[in-house]
């Protein structure tokens, strides 16, 4: 495309993306190799130019550093030669109808300028000049956006993961808890729902720090993922050191058992936490809920069965923390040997 408006409008390109949109859309081991194959200009990577040699001399000089952040025009001299720089804000999808979403970096077009500086002298064209090649820049780039609309399941995908894990967000859990509740209603199906939540995870903080407590967020969503075996699972951080798991088609026992297994493998990873009430490691505490026929003939919505699973973490934190408990204390009594409610 770039090479393609070079042509068109005999004038060069560069399409530079900020590093913090690049560490909060791409995972951080794949964002390392990345770096490898671009150039970093400040807190900028080249993703693409028609001559990177040049756009490499611009930014070199210290009088071009501000366009990185701010649409200006500027006459830069690049092999001997005066060179009109501009630069423009580049907006993602999700930007372009969020208008207090940030830039996630910035368009630079320039070329010669040797003509409108001789002329400069009897006239102030350059600036107009510059603003027709800005205009004609933006209205290409437009028409590229839209011939580009299957990419857009791509965007909404990344809307809807948790920035910090990589897993689910809240806003696609909400989606999807509707969608699995109303589909086992119609099929009269069982559906459960298991909310965790990190034992004592603000005195981790505390103690052990933000960044640290971020990591253990991730270790936590790692254990939980791997847990999870069935296509059809959902996994979700639903708030802070909360997530949530959807499973259609599943009773409670089974969704006890489930419940269970992830509590113990976050146990098992013995992340230290000298803080906890429960133990000197990282432990999860876990509600489950379930509808079925009876629920769904009595007019029960999705949220009533999130209330559940709450109110059954709720009893699992007042019985001690690190264990499981059902909304319908159904589980036969040996469970207690699984840390049962």
């Amino acid at each position: 495309m770039l090479q393609d408006l070079q042509k068109a409008l005999s004038a060069d390109f560069a399409v530079l993306m900020t590093m913090e949109h690049a560490r909060q859309t791409m995972w951080p081991d794949f964002l390392k190799s990345y770096l490898k194959t671009k150039t970093e200009i400040q807190d900028f990577l080249l993703e693409a130019a028609t001559n990177q040699q040049q756009v490499e001399a611009i930014f070199a000089q210290d009088s071009a550093q501000k366009l990185l952040y701010s649409s200006d025009t500027q006459l830069i001299t690049v092999d001997g030669m005066p060179r009109a720089v501009s630069s423009f804000p580049l907006r993602d999808y999700l930007g372009s109808v969020d208008s207090d979403r940030d830039d996630i970096g910035r368009i630079v077009v320039w070329t010669s300028a040797e003509k409108e500086v001789a002329e400069f002298e009897e006239n102030t064209r350059t600036n107009l000049f510059i603003a027709i090649i800005g205009f004609l820049v933006i209205e290409s780039l437009l028409f590229w956006a839209i011939k580009m609309e299957s990419k857009l399941e791509l965007h909404k995908e990344i809307a809807l993961r948790d920035g910090l894990t990589g897993i689910f967000n809240r806003r696609a859990f909400d989606k999807r808890i509707s969608e699995e509740f109303y589909r086992a209603k119609r099929h009269d199906e069982a559906l459960s729902v298991i909310l965790c939540d990190i034992d004592n995870f603000k005195r981790y903080n505390d103690h052990y720090g933000h960044i640290a407590g971020d990591l253990c967020l991730q270790s936590v969503a790692n254990a939980l993922t791997k847990n999870l075996k069935r296509s059809g699972d959902f996994l979700a951080r639903y708030g802070g050191e909360e997530f949530v798991i959807v499973l259609p088609s599943t009773d409670e026992q089974h969704a006890f058992t489930i419940a269970e297994q992830l509590r113990a493998q976050v146990e098992s990873q013995k992340l230290e936490h000298l803080q906890s009430s429960t133990g000197n490691i990282v432990s999860i505490s876990c509600g489950v809920a379930t509808s079925k026929s009876a629920d769904y003939a009595a007019g029960m919505e999705p949220g009533a069965l999130l209330n559940q699973a709450d109110n059954a973490l709720y009893e699992a934190k007042r019985k001690g923390r690190n264990r499981v408990c059902t909304a319908r204390i159904a589980v036969n009594k040996t469970a207690e040997s699984l840390r049962a409610c």
